[in-house]
């Protein structure tokens, strides 16, 4: 697909690059079918609205910061929630919904809240709207808490949490669709410290995010919620934080969708939330391997209770 395909290959790339690649793409439409063509309307045209990513960097003074951001917890259904979330009349999102500003380094450092801002609407009447993006890499993330408290310090958090067993095992499945992992499960959980030995330390040092290791076999680390949350708690009031049980959101979309828009402040009218995100296929888990992850998150799930003040009930 020529200049195209290279472009929706890296969406993460300057305002030049991909401002070449729009006008390069054109050139290329005569000889390209017809769902090639769509494909350019849907991933240039229609979420930079016919405008390429300059325009919107030049126009990003009028561009508001984010009023509230989902930050995990990864494989917990953060993709669902930024869906139903972005379907009220109140609420904004950026031009995707992963910007990962707030744990990339270069872009915390190089590009800039002009970068960051240029992925949002400009907004006639911003007091009317409420302007958030979902990364759920932000939770584990070391750096991300002070980087956020630094452009966003009145944000409000939302935070989903799921059965760390079941996150881990999701999060198996996820990297083996994506080609990363070759162990068995089991392999997998016994291999995982000295994978991402190192990674962590690695993170809180530098705060980049080339710690591919840690990304694609942290299965367990990723479930100790309490720690990565204490994190949060150094640099944000208890007051802007929302935790949600992940599998209470599922079976009870309404009541929970509900405290969301009261956490952000928009109000309670009804949303469509009948679509569900990422949700994977694979067989269940083996009870050895169930058995053995419990006890390993026992006392971190207790740790995290009291911590947040809220049972979390997992079996």
């Amino acid at each position: 697909m020529g200049s195209f395909g290279k472009w929706w290959r890296c969406r993460a790339c300057s305002a030049r690059e991909v401002s070449w690649y729009i006008k390069a793409s054109l050139l290329e439409l005569p000889q390209m079918s017809r769902s090639v063509v769509q494909q350019v309307y849907t991933h240039v045209f229609k979420p930079y609205g016919i405008l390429p990513v300059a325009f919107r960097r030049a126009t990003s003074h009028l561009r508001p910061i984010p009023d509230f951001l989902i930050i995990g917890a990864q494989k917990s259904g953060t993709t669902t929630l930024h869906g139903w979330i972005s379907n009220h009349p109140e609420v904004k999102t950026g031009v995707w919904k992963e910007v990962h500003f707030f744990d990339w380094r270069h872009r915390y450092e190089k590009r800039g809240l002009r970068w960051y801002r240029s992925h949002f609407p400009v907004l006639i009447k911003p007091s009317k709207f409420k302007v958030g993006e979902s990364t759920p890499e932000y939770l584990f993330n070391p750096a991300s808490p002070r980087r956020v408290a630094e452009t966003i310090p009145n944000a409000r958090l939302v935070v989903l949490l799921r059965n760390p067993v079941d996150r881990a095992y999701s999060h198996y499945h996820h990297s083996r669709r994506l080609g990363a992992e070759s162990l068995t499960f089991k392999e997998a959980l016994e291999a995982e410290e000295d994978r991402i030995k190192g990674e962590m330390r690695k993170l809180k040092k530098t705060g980049t995010h080339k710690g591919k290791k840690y990304m694609k076999y942290s299965y367990k680390k990723r479930g100790e919620y309490a720690d990565q949350i204490e994190r949060w708690l150094k640099y944000f009031d208890r007051s802007q934080f929302l935790f949600i049980k992940s599998e209470s959101m599922f079976r009870k979309p309404k009541k929970k969708l509900k405290e969301v828009k009261n956490h952000i402040g928009v109000s309670n009218i009804n949303i469509t939330y009948k679509d569900k995100k990422n949700e994977g296929n694979y067989e269940k888990m083996e009870f050895e391997a169930r058995k053995k992850l419990r006890k390993h998150f026992e006392v971190k799930n207790k740790k995290l209770e009291k911590l947040i003040g809220k049972k979390m009930r997992w079996e």
